[in-house]
C-alpha cells in the first residue's frame, strides 16, 4: 500500500484524527504511532512548502529573499527526508494482515494513490532549493567616492537579479551636507550626474562593456537587474569626482534567473499535484 502526499492541511489533519481514534481502540502495535509521526512530518513539510511559496513570490517581485533561501536550503531537504522515512515506515506496517484487519476503516479513508509522482517532485524541488541556496554567495566589495568605474570581479548573466546592501557613507561635494539614513550626502540636481535619471551622489552600476548605466538609488538595500553578461562595476553618480569623499562597503548577492525559473517550474509541478 502507498500513500500520496496531498500537500494540504486537511488531509494531514484527517490522518491525525484517525490515528487518535485508532489509539483509543487499541493500546499499541506501532501503527498508530507511525501514523502520528507521519502526520507530524507532513505538517513540517507543509510549513516548508508554504515558506518556499512565500520566498518565491517575493523574489519574483524583485525582492530577493536571500536569508529565507539560505535557511530553506538546509531545512527543506531535512523535511523531505523525514517525510519519506515516516511514509516508508507507515507503508511497511500497513502491509501486515493484522494491521489491515484491525485498521481497515482507517486505511480505507486514507488516499491510496501512489506517491510515485509526488515524492520524486519533492526530491527535485529539494535539490533545486539546495542548489539555488548554494549559489547565493554574499560577495563583498568596497567602492570609493573619487574612483572611476570599479570592477568588482563579480560575474553576472543577463537578467540576473542583483541585491546590494551598502554600509559606510560618502559625499558628492564638500559644499553638500546632511547625510540620509543610508549615509549618502547628495542632491537632486543633475548638472554633474553621469546618469541624469538618478540623484547626484547615488550609487550606479553597470555590466562591464555595456553602454547602459543604471542607478541603484539612495537606500541601504538596493536592487537591480543585469542587462548583459559580464563583470559588475560600481561608481558614484558624479561626473567630477575629484572633491568627493568617503566610501561604501557593499555586500552583493546575485540571483541567477535561470536557476530561479527552474525552481519555479518544479514548484508549479508540486502545486499541480496538490490539486489532483
Amino acid at each position: 500500500m502507498k500513500f500520496r502526499i496531498k500537500l494540504s492541511l486537511a488531509v494531514a489533519f484527517t490522518a491525525y484524527s484517525l490515528s487518535l481514534a485508532a489509539t483509543a481502540s487499541a493500546k499499541t502495535d506501532g501503527f498508530t504511532e507511525a501514523l502520528q509521526d507521519y502526520y507530524v512530518a507532513s505538517q513540517k513539510l507543509q510549513a516548508q512548502i508554504l515558506q518556499s511559496a512565500f520566498a518565491l513570490e517575493k523574489t519574483l517581485t524583485q525582492d530577493p529573499q536571500v536569508d529565507a533561501f539560505k535557511s530553506l536550503g538546509e531545512t527543506f531537504p531535512k523535511a523531505v527526508k523525514e517525510y519519506r522515512e515516516k511514509f516508508e515506515e507507515l507503508d511497511a506496517l500497513s502491509k501486515s494482515s493484522g494491521v489491515q484487519k484491525k485498521y481497515s476503516t482507517v486505511l480505507q479513508k486514507i488516499d491510496e494513490d501512489d506517491n510515485e509522482k509526488s515524492l520524486p517532485v519533492l526530491a527535485d524541488f529539494s535539490e533545486a532549493i539546495g542548489e539555488f541556496s548554494d549559489s547565493l554567495e554574499r560577495q563583498h566589495f568596497t567602492v570609493y567616492a573619487q574612483e572611476e568605474w570599479a570592477n568588482s570581479g563579480i560575474r553576472v548573466e543577463q537578467d540576473d537579479f542583483i541585491w546590494v546592501n551598502s554600509e559606510g557613507s560618502w559625499q558628492a561635494s564638500p559644499s553638500y551636507s546632511g547625510a540620509n539614513s543610508a549615509g549618502y550626502v547628495c542632491r537632486s540636481d543633475s548638472a554633474y550626474a553621469i546618469n541624469r535619471s538618478a540623484p547626484l551622489g547615488a550609487l550606479l552600476y553597470r555590466v562591464r562593456g555595456s553602454a547602459n548605466v543604471n542607478g541603484m538609488g539612495l537606500d541601504k538595500d538596493l536592487r537591480g537587474k543585469a542587462d548583459a553578461a559580464g563583470r559588475l562595476e560600481f561608481i558614484m553618480n558624479d561626473d567630477d569626482r575629484r572633491n568627493n569623499t568617503g566610501q561604501l562597503s557593499l555586500t552583493v548577492v546575485v540571483m541567477n534567473q535561470e536557476d530561479l525559473r527552474g525552481m519555479l517550474k518544479v514548484f508549479n509541478e508540486l502545486r499541480e499535484l496538490s490539486k489532483e
